[in-house]
């Protein structure tokens, strides 16, 4: 492929603008990037004002102070930047012990800039069946996916059958896979390897270089998750699993076939569809000679070929007929909720918090239950003046 990003500039402060101001817009309200507006001559009342009233523009001659700053350490290669703070922290669903960064304002300003700079190879290399991290690619956008197939695959089939045609299932058979600690055993020098093939611009592959460079701490070697560097940087490794896959065919009666004809991945799950048993199992052998020895990843080896009944994926669960309901782990929780809340007629701010979590999986599936809607508008309502009240008292604390 054709080297990219050749013509972007990340040492002017005309290029890099409407990043930084990008970045600074969304997190505006956190403690760490008051703190730094603080500091390039935002005073107390000015940010409080802006906070209260929405005006943004109070922001903008401090934005232009940091874009000149950023600007300046990456023309003279040298990032000036305080240490990232890596915690372990135990993950309540799943019981995992997650390495979790936290890194200083200015650090998030060159990840923007490092990622938005790289978008022409994104675009290029991820591919449109990867979900989360891509704005727009969530749970909802990849359950909708595999319904699509699963919908498409069964008018095929209902169309042959009713013509007489012969039609073989391209959903009969389904895996799941999933990388083994996908951030923490990631490489820097592995994605080096493979960015610097599609990245043309030396400013760029150095910047990436040094902002992973400083995830390195303790002993780290991985990429750190919260970084917004690290889940970019891993899609675009695990879009080279996704082209491995599809690339994959085999011969049947002197025609050449797919091994899997539709794949969708949710960061480093992945679904794999295909119509030959045998050939997606061969498929799958070879992506685990692929994973380890191109991309030094370990897929999980309790995988199960299975004919499609249903595939739990995204917290969502769909059906072969195409219909879609929510994973019997998050009904029962949310069901728990409901029945709290009909017994005593309220709920705390952490369980409505908790209710409303669930809110899309009903929103999105073909479970409607009785009462939800009630419960939800309650917890929006305590969320919402909860939220009302703490705006408030940060800007009289901020005046």
């Amino acid at each position: 492929m054709k080297r990219k990003c050749k013509k972007i500039s990340i040492t002017d402060p005309d290029t890099v603008r409407e990043w930084v101001t990008d970045c600074v817009r969304r997190h505006k309200k956190r403690y760490d990037f008051k703190n730094m507006l603080l500091a390039h001559g935002i005073s107390k009342e000015e940010y409080a004002d802006a906070i209260e009233n929405n005006a943004f523009a109070t922001f903008l001659p401090a934005i232009e102070k940091i874009i000149t700053e950023a600007c300046q350490m990456i023309k003279d290669k040298k990032l000036v930047l305080p240490p990232v703070r890596i915690r372990e922290q135990r993950d309540h669903t799943t019981g995992k012990i997650r390495m979790i960064g936290c890194e200083s304002p200015m650090q998030q300003i060159f990840d923007y800039i490092a990622v938005h700079s790289s978008m022409e190879i994104f675009n290029k290399r991820i591919a449109v069946q990867q979900c989360s991290s891509v704005p727009g690619r969530g749970q909802v956008y990849g359950m909708q996916l595999l319904r699509r197939y699963i919908n498409r695959d069964n008018r095929a089939m209902r169309y042959a059958q009713k013509h007489k045609y012969r039609y073989t299932s391209k959903c009969a058979y389904v895996v799941k896979l999933d990388v083994k600690k996908c951030f923490p055993s990631a490489r820097l020098d592995v994605f080096m390897r493979l960015f610097k093939r599609d990245c043309g611009n030396l400013d760029i592959l150095w910047l990436w270089e040094e902002l992973f460079k400083t995830h390195k701490i303790n002993g780290y070697e991985g990429f750190m998750i919260g970084s917004l560097i690290s889940q970019w940087a891993a899609q675009y490794m695990l879009s080279f699993l996704y082209q491995k896959a599809m690339s994959v065919h085999y011969k049947s009666h002197g025609k050449q076939y797919k091994a899997v004809s539709h794949m969708v991945m949710f960061m480093d799950d992945m679904a794999l569809f295909g119509s030959n048993r045998k050939q997606l199992f061969r498929t799958i052998k070879i992506l685990f000679d692929y994973a380890k020895a191109e991309l030094r990843f370990d897929l999980k080896p309790n995988f199960a070929i299975q004919p499609l009944g249903q595939i739990d994926m995204m917290g969502f669960v769909i059906y072969r007929k195409g219909t879609v309901s929510i994973r019997e782990r998050n009904y029962i929780k949310s069901r728990r909720l409901k029945i709290r809340y009909k017994n005593r007629g309220s709920l705390s701010l952490r369980q409505c918090k908790r209710i409303i979590s669930f809110k899309g999986y009903y929103k999105h599936s073909d479970w409607h239950r009785p009462g939800m809607r009630d419960v939800f508008r309650y917890a929006q309502r305590i969320i919402s003046a909860k939220e009302k009240q703490n705006g408030e008292s940060n800007v009289l604390g901020a005046a």
